[in-house]
């Protein structure tokens, strides 16, 4: 992998990386051992980043040297170079407990500097970190996650793989998940990975998503399977164990999560917002319906229309093109995304913004209008508010 970094005062930060990276099993280039100062160097670079399967780039408080004739520092055109030759960004940028004087006081290279960070926000998302403890930290962390959701094909350069065909490429075999033997685990579906637009008319940008396979539940989480694993039924309606559980904050349903990935060895956690869009369109089966399996509300979701007010048993409408069930109606679903806007530009596995105030929710519940039930319809609380209408579906990684 290839690491960026804005300017030479970073050589602490610098020097813990490296070493994190080569204890983690990565293979760091750039920073010191090939300096940006000079046109040959340059060119030296470009085969780095040409060869390098991430490009990770950190960003602090001076936009760095310039290279000859281009107006740009050699860090923003290493970017640039990464981005236009399809190598895995991963940004990182500074944030300072307080303002520090390791600025730049030219204000023309602050101002190019506060332009190359809306370019990078624009384009990625962003990690953000306070000291090196924490740089390396959100590194790792970064990396193992794009490693597990954005791997290169074989540990082998994209343009390479590309060249061969689909059956000669080396395939990561998805190991089913074990029957469920603990009463609270749901029954889980296989979404194959694709890419979508994602987005609508009212929820914009509409922008390319590329996402990893996953397994999704195939109803939402029931009461019994929340009684059985939390020993309680927060419900506002505890009607019966097939009805789905309500009343629960998004801390509550991670920790139904957390929980239920300790019993059961398995890797269960929320949905991202991207992937709960594209299991809710049908994935690569998709029609292109306006809700989840169908143009007509009705044949698919309990909403303000047909609910009589309360929820009602989980699987009792149709299903949609994936044998997913309820999801357009009966209860929000919370997701592990903070609500931002969309970013314009195309995205692999997405997370969402690194921060924010409310939690992203999706596909409507009985008591709303049948707009909030469409497949791209987005919604949003405080992590910590519940309601009779905010329930759950679990998500898991392949094992």
């Amino acid at each position: 992998m290839f690491v960026s970094s804005t300017y030479e005062d970073l050589q602490e930060e610098r020097r813990r990386v490296r070493d994190a990276l080569l204890e983690g099993g990565y293979f760091p280039v750039g920073m010191e051992q090939f300096p940006a100062d000079n046109d040959g160097s340059w060119e030296i670079i470009k085969d780095l980043i040409n060869e390098s399967d991430y490009y990770v780039l950190i960003i602090r408080e001076r936009y760095g040297s310039i290279k000859r004739g281009t107006g740009k520092s050699f860090t923003q055109l290493e970017y640039e170079y990464a981005v236009e030759h399809g190598v895995s960004v991963c940004a990182f940028l500074y944030e300072p407990l307080k303002r520090e004087v390791k600025t730049d006081s030219n204000p023309e290279a602050q101002k190019k500097l506060e332009d190359f960070k809306k370019q990078v926000k624009k384009g990625h998302q962003i990690n953000y970190w306070k000291d090196a403890t924490d740089l390396v930290g959100e590194i790792i962390n970064s990396l193992d996650y794009s490693k597990e959701n954005d791997p290169r094909p074989g540990w082998v350069r994209g343009s390479v793989a590309d060249a061969q065909p689909a059956s000669e490429l080396p395939k990561k075999e998805v190991q089913p998940l074990r029957e469920p033997r603990h009463p609270s685990e749901p029954e889980m579906m296989w979404v194959e990975g694709g890419t979508f637009w994602m987005g609508s008319d009212e929820e914009r940008p509409i922008h390319k998503v590329t996402l990893s396979g996953f397994y999704i539940g195939k109803y939402e989480v029931t009461q019994g399977q929340w009684k059985a694993l939390m020993g309680n039924n927060p419900s506002y309606f505890p009607k019966g164990d097939d009805y789905p559980v309500e009343n629960v904050s998004w801390k509550d349903t991670r920790e139904f999560c957390k929980r239920l990935s300790e019993v059961t060895g398995k890797p269960y956690r929320l949905p991202t917002e991207a992937e709960w869009e594209y299991a809710a369109r049908g994935g690569q089966q998709s029609k292109d319906y306006k809700y989840s399996g169908s143009d007509n509300l009705d044949d698919v979701g309990w909403y303000k229309k047909n609910s009589g007010d309360s929820t009602h048993p989980v699987g009792q409408k149709q299903p949609n093109e994936l044998g997913l069930y309820d999801m357009s109606g009966n209860v929000w679903e919370w997701c592990s995304d903070w609500y931002g806007e969309y970013p314009a530009s195309a995205q692999i596995d997405p997370k969402g913004p690194s921060r924010g105030t409310y939690r992203v929710l999706r596909g409507g519940s009985w008591i709303d209008a049948s707009g909030d039930a469409a497949s791209a319809s987005r919604g949003a609380r405080s992590p910590a508010y519940y309601s009779s209408i905010y329930g759950l579906r679990v998500v898991a990684s392949p094992l």
